[in-house]
């Protein structure tokens, strides 16, 4: 049974529930049976897994969030490191079984951490529904014909992922897929991944070597396959799925991007320049490819104010996180609300949500509510002034 809920079980008597006693009352005219009413077995119940908030001395709450900005980084770095070291005294937390396929022109120097990169993410995810398996497919663009043998593999057999293979792997500049496997069964989650050798050092950016780039990017997209396992009763094998219902857009995109950027550091005082906040952009929803993902961005030209901030956060909860508009900004306003809600709740608050929505069936802001304290609709003004002040075009 995993650690974040437990189902509180009615208990019996004996071999049964107790028998209603039955009273008998005579009269002068007739026996009048009265039966008293036979007991109602409660609603089996779940407790709920409460998120940890970060241990500092002075909790952040939300009257003091937006005046303690300054701090929000820290603070969400050293509780990132804290709850993996925490989670992995949890029994079982890395037991989800995976295979890694090198390529036979892989270079030794890709991927070479990924198995400790991998048990940090299953620590970090401990107290959420994890995927069932993954399958990790690294190679360059020229072992393409081999990466698509692979997945006729016995152990692999996913020879429908081959479109997709192929689609993310059109050129020597090759792309980063993950996904679910095509024909898994409702409920179940098997993510397969296409790696490639192209993710080295970039100039202006945080990523300063090929580890750092790959690590990087799993640490990103493993939440993704997070986010969508939750949603247990769902056919989770479709761009969207899942995730698309009940879900702000806001969270997808900035709950991954605080393990993508906190994990490639080694003190919070690097991760603090590199943290993510500038720069947004946007995609053209007119230049999504075949496979969904879009081509085109453009930059960010309107002034982010409490006002712009406001609504971006509340269109977020409309069906639409597949409108470029509204994706794009995830990376960089999403993030910025995400960080806020970490600093909080705790790191594992944000994706509880997801938990909470998907796999308990509630509604976003009851969700919300449950774990943060207020309500959404008190939580926006403070989310966007967050937003408003710490976002630099």
């Amino acid at each position: 049974m995993r650690k974040w809920f437990s189902i509180a079980a009615c208990t019996l008597i004996a071999s049964g529930c107790v028998a209603a006693e039955v009273a008998t009352i005579d009269t002068t005219d007739s026996a009048v049976v009265e039966e008293t009413p036979t007991p109602v077995e409660p609603e089996p119940s779940v407790e709920l897994f409460q998120p940890i908030p970060p241990a500092i001395e002075v909790p952040v709450t939300w009257d003091t969030l937006v005046e303690r900005s300054d701090e929000i980084s820290k603070i969400v770095y050293d509780d990132v490191h804290a709850t993996i070291e925490r989670n992995k005294q949890i029994e079982g937390y890395n037991e989800i079984p995976y295979r890694f396929y090198r390529s036979p022109n892989l270079d030794d120097i890709h991927y070479v951490d990924i198995d400790s990169w991998l048990d940090d993410l299953f620590a970090l995810y401990a107290n959420t529904v994890q995927p069932d398996k993954e399958t990790y497919i690294a190679f360059p663009y020229e072992d393409l014909e081999w990466a698509v043998e692979v997945l006729s593999d016995p152990e692999v057999n996913q020879p429908e992922y081959e479109t997709v293979m192929r689609n993310a792997n059109q050129g020597p500049e090759q792309g980063t897929r993950q996904n679910s496997a095509p024909r898994m069964d409702a409920g179940s989650w098997h993510g397969i991944w296409s790696l490639p050798a192209t993710l080295g050092p970039e100039p202006r950016s945080a990523y300063t070597s090929f580890a750092v780039h790959e690590e990087s990017t799993i640490n990103h997209e493993y939440a993704h396959q997070v986010q969508q396992r939750q949603f247990k009763d769902e056919f989770l094998g479709e761009r969207w799925s899942g995730m698309a219902v009940g879900v702000p857009c806001f969270l997808m995109e900035g709950t991954a991007r605080i393990p993508e950027l906190v994990l490639i550091f080694d003190t919070a005082e690097e991760f603090e320049p590199s943290d993510a906040r500038t720069g947004a952009y946007l995609y053209d929803p007119e230049s999504a490819d075949e496979l969904g993902n879009f081509t085109v961005t453009m930059n960010l030209s309107e002034e982010v104010t409490v006002e712009f901030a406001e609504d971006y956060l509340r269109t977020s909860q409309e069906p639409q996180c597949q409108a470029g508009y509204q994706y794009a900004l995830g990376y960089h306003l999403g993030y910025i609300a995400t960080q806020g809600l970490a600093a909080i709740g705790g790191v594992e608050s944000t994706m509880n949500l997801f938990t909470r929505i998907g796999y308990n069936d509630i509604p976003f802001e009851e969700a919300f509510e449950g774990i943060y304290g207020i309500t959404w609709e008190e939580a926006v003004p403070i989310l966007a002034a967050l937003i408003s002040k710490e976002y630099v075009s």
